[in-house]
């Protein structure tokens, strides 16, 4: 259990003074399965001769808060967990974070995987440091509860939607979705791919959605996504609570399926349970070869303290090591962000995303990999104000959202 007793020491307090390889770093993955993947980090810069002290939030939100007050008090951490996307080169243009370059010196880019090295790019060099490769759009489903139905995995939400009565009548949830505003909005970019493809989604993504030309199929994806609701409704005390209290419910066949990113493979796994014959791993019902693309990063605020740049070099060879990032990303099912690390020892799921991610053309970046926080939110509040509003009809949906849209 040397994992465990490491996370407690080295990853619940601050330290006061520096030490040569010490490092604080921010960040908000608080479910078991991300604090075992993160030990990886803290077990190897134990094993240099340093400490990873961590200090968490609850929410990507709070954390964000919490980091600039920080930084802007000149209180700074060495490292805050973040997400690639618009978000890293507002931070470096804003001079609140430096490119990796100008704060642990010159950065050895070639073995980042190509799609992590255009993700990153900012003026001056690398905006941040990667840390693992996600993709969004899964649904992870108890096979017992399939199996008990005589179910096989749905195909698109049509056909899920027509297998819901059966799931539900045998006294089983069909869907459990968590009350935050990106759960639902992922759930619905997941209809969005599945009714529309690529080329609606990225219309949604380039600000070119045309109500004339793209109505019909938007009105298709909230009616769909109104059934999707009815059958996710509960009273469950779980359905506000984290991410993983829902994915929490699947592996205890309280539920049949949820749709969440890859990270929710860790909580599957750490629960014992196996892809195949436990669980199906999944892309999202009539996204079965498209993935949608979410970037972990690490950024690097800048510090005066010598002490703290050998900190943060320290920490950016052990996160970049490839047999750190195969473990932590077996872990907390990411894809690794180097190359050259071998396929053998991942399973099923992250197969299947390393052969959609090989096809050309077949990935599309998250909302946070392609937008801003203020165009992201209006997105989720229109989203969530269709979710809450049963009177909602999918036409009136669709004028909502565009309403919401147009003033991106």
């Amino acid at each position: 259990m040397r994992g465990i007793g490491a996370f407690l020491l080295a990853c619940t307090a601050m330290v006061s003074t520096a030490q040569a390889t010490s490092i604080e770093l921010l960040h908000f993955w608080t479910s078991p399965s991300e604090r075992a993947a993160l030990n990886v980090f803290v077990e190897r810069m134990q094993e240099d001769g340093g400490t990873l002290y961590c200090t968490s939030r609850k929410s990507e939100a709070a954390l964000k808060n919490y980091a600039i007050n920080r930084i802007t008090s000149g209180f700074s951490p060495a490292a805050v967990q973040w997400h690639g996307g618009p978000d890293i080169e507002q931070l470096t243009t804003l001079g609140i974070t430096k490119p990796l370059e100008q704060v642990v010196g010159p950065l050895d880019t070639h073995h980042l995987l190509p799609v992590v090295q255009s993700l990153l790019q900012v003026e001056g060099g690398t905006g941040a440091l990667p840390v693992g490769l996600h993709t969004e759009n899964w649904a992870w489903i108890n096979l017992p509860i399939y199996r008990e139905l005589s179910l096989s995995p749905p195909q698109d939400w049509h056909d899920f939607l027509d297998q819901a009565e059966q799931i539900r009548a045998a006294g089983y949830r069909p869907l459990v979705v968590g009350s935050a505003a990106w759960e639902r909005t992922l759930l619905f970019l997941t209809v969005l791919l599945d009714v529309g493809d690529i080329a609606l989604y990225q219309h949604m993504i380039d600000a070119t959605l045309d109500p004339a030309e793209h109505g019909s199929s938007l009105s298709t994806v909230f009616q769909i996504l109104m059934r999707l609701r009815d059958e996710a409704t509960t009273d469950s005390p779980n359905h506000k609570a984290h991410w993983s209290a829902s994915t929490a419910d699947v592996i205890a066949g309280k539920a049949a399926m949820q749709v969440m990113g890859d990270w929710a493979k860790g909580e599957f796994l750490r629960a014992g349970l196996q892809p195949g014959r436990d669980f199906a791993c999944m892309p999202a019902p009539g996204n079965e070869d498209v993935m949608s693309l979410v970037l972990d990063v690490f950024v690097l605020p800048e510090h005066t303290d010598d002490t703290i740049y050998d900190a943060q070099k320290a920490l950016v060879d052990v996160v970049l090591a490839p047999e750190n990032q195969k473990r932590f990303a077996q872990i907390k099912g990411s894809l690794p962000v180097v190359d050259g690390v071998a396929a053998d020892g991942f399973d099923v799921c992250s197969r299947i995303g390393m052969e959609i991610l090989a096809k050309p053309g077949r990935s599309v970046p998250s909302l946070n990999l392609a937008l801003s926080r203020d165009r992201i939110s209006r997105i989720e509040s229109a989203v969530q104000k269709v979710w809450e509003d049963p009177s909602f009809t999918p036409s009136d949906a669709v004028e909502h959202f565009m309403a919401e849209y147009g003033a991106l």
